[in-house]
């Protein structure tokens, strides 16, 4: 056994050692910056000893995959199972609850209908969980938290088949320091349960098959034939799973064949691009019609894009403001690297064909900017997020080089790293968590409201029986009318029920820096004559009127 190898296992089993006592004493505690703060200090020491046994193997001629291979799992687990560890939510809980409701239509219905939700416009990764939970009987619900390591883990394939295929597999090191990388650099919330979740692995999936294309050269082969209908399988399984990212995917297709000047790719694409339109005129045809209609889903303002994706992400409280900041220089560090990487690769070193068609993969999204807005203020993040495997790959270039002063800098980027991740990702924990209490009373909404309008916050009239609410946002509520009033009601016969969560109460504190909205709209509910009180816990209350019109 080589020495490298005997350190790199002594390191590991160190960290193994302080993970556990990392894990044992990790507690619930949301902070300014997070659950970082209920995580002790031997969390990320654990950590720096993890990457210090997989850093002294990236360079060693040897091949160390498999122990590299195990060093990154427990890396990615010691990321991504925060939640888990310390009780606390992952990103966008609520938004994964919100998807157990369109699975529970298809299974009482055995159908999807985008009239019902906007979100089966993109029925795919519903209709396979509803096979999945009527076959196997499994119960979704607990698996949420774990939900995004899942994710992570499924993406650790095909991310490792794309590195491999661009590096060779003579490089098998710097792959899996490539996928180290990624990893560290993915901050992004969005592979909770979601259709989006599934479409980035096939995305993934798509730029694996890209590459191994004759190394992005287009022969004759009968492989290559194969991988070319899988390509058009990838981006139609996409499209039916998120319309959104199949559009990405169909512009790095189509700008890779235009790169290549291959006839083959052309016609793929030209093939692809009329699945997708077909689906989106059809199964996603209600999402369809809304950005046809013109209603303000279409912009080519750069100004516009700028104010949603980036200063309006800045308000809020101090908390939110402060780890929206942090999430820029985070990302732009990741991204100059990959931009660095790719420099040396074309001009440096003047690989310009083997590279030029990656650096597109990562550029090619950018096409999508009229669409912007369908993103709902997270595009430049999936942007960010649909570049990281290219970024990976250019970051891997730059360690190539073995420069001394660049090898400090990124040992320094790895050591801060994974509290920063931590920030980054988990920093609005306020805003996400949904503790017992919270889901307890949103079963007994679910259990006990037969009809109505729901007044409330995501999940709240979204994770059973969609059809039969019409959800209100708060800002609908005139409270200064007696009778209490709703802006925009049709059906003034239907019940009203008004959910308040402590989630309500930090939601427009951390994102609207409004502390007193909540308590004040709880204040005049609970004053008023025409509402009662059906529901209190410690965390959730429900005030119900089934008499409209405040009548005796």
């Amino acid at each position: 056994m080589s020495s490298r190898r005997q350190i790199s296992i002594a390191l590991t089993v160190v960290a193994l050692l302080l993970w556990i006592h990392g894990i044992l004493f990790a507690r619930l505690e949301i902070g300014f910056w997070g659950l970082i703060h209920g995580l002790p200090v031997t969390y990320f020491v654990a950590l720096a000893f993890l990457t210090a046994a997989s850093v002294v193997l990236w360079f060693d001629t040897e091949n160390h995959q498999l122990l590299l291979c195990l060093q990154l799992f427990i890396f990615i687990g010691a990321l991504w199972l925060i939640p888990l560890i310390t009780g606390g939510s992952p990103p966008f809980t609520d938004h994964a609850y919100r998807n157990l409701g369109q699975i529970d239509y298809i299974i009482r219905n055995g159908h999807f209908n985008s009239a019902v939700s906007v979100y089966q416009s993109w029925p795919g990764t519903f209709f396979i969980a509803a096979m999945v939970v009527e076959l196997s009987a499994i119960e979704l619900q607990p698996m949420l938290t774990a939900f995004p390591f899942i994710t992570q883990v499924l993406c650790l394939f095909p991310l490792y088949l794309f590195l491999r295929n661009t590096l060779g597999e003579a490089r098998g090191n710097y792959c899996w320091a490539g996928a180290w990388f990624f990893c560290l650099a993915n901050w992004v919330g969005s592979l909770y349960f979601s259709p989006q979740a599934m479409a980035y692995f096939l995305l993934l999936t798509l730029l694996a098959s890209l590459v191994s294309i004759s190394s992005l050269k287009i022969s004759s082969s009968s492989r290559n034939y194969v991988l070319l209908s899988l390509i058009v399988l990838l981006i139609t399984a996409m499209a039916i799973t998120h319309l959104l990212t199949a559009l990405a995917a169909l512009c790095i297709l189509g700008v890779v064949s235009l790169v290549k000047r291959s006839k083959s790719m052309v016609i793929v694409t030209g093939i692809c691009g009329l699945l997708t339109v077909f689906w989106g005129l059809t199964g996603a045809g209600t999402w369809v019609n809304i950005i046809l209609s013109g209603q303000g889903y279409i912009t080519t303002s750069a100004g516009v894009v700028g104010s949603r994706e980036i200063i309006a992400h800045l308000g809020g409280s101090a908390s939110h403001a402060a780890v929206a900041q942090s999430r820029l220089p985070f990302s732009a560090i990741f991204a100059l690297l990959g931009f660095s990487g790719a420099i040396v690769a074309l001009l440096v070193r003047r690989k310009f064909s083997a590279n030029f068609p990656i650096l597109v993969m990562a550029l090619a999204p950018l096409l999508l900017f009229p669409l912007s807005v369908n993103y709902a203020g997270e595009f430049t993040t999936r942007l960010y997020l649909f570049a990281l495997a290219p970024m990976a790959y250019f970051t891997v270039k730059l360690i190539e080089m073995r420069k001394r002063g660049l090898t400090v800098i990124l040992c320094l980027l790895l050591a801060v790293g994974p509290a920063w991740h931590v920030i980054a990702h988990y920093g609005n924990e306020a805003m996400d968590y949904l503790s017992p209490a919270r889901l307890a009373g949103l079963d007994f909404v679910h259990d006990n409201i037969d009809e109505g309008y729901l007044i409330g916050s995501w999940p709240v009239g979204t994770i059973k029986n969609i059809e039969q609410y019409q959800i209100v946002g708060f800002e609908q509520l005139y409270p200064e009318y007696s009778p209490l009033t709703i802006k925009g009601v049709v059906d003034q016969d239907l019940p009203h029920h008004i959910s308040i969560s402590q989630q309500d109460r930090e939601s427009f504190y951390f994102f609207k820096d409004n502390p007193e909205f909540i308590v004040k709209m709880e204040t005049e509910i609970g004053t008023a004559m025409n509402y009662y009180l059906t529901y209190d816990n410690a965390d959730s209350k429900l005030f119900s009127n089934e008499n409209i019109d405040g009548s005796e």
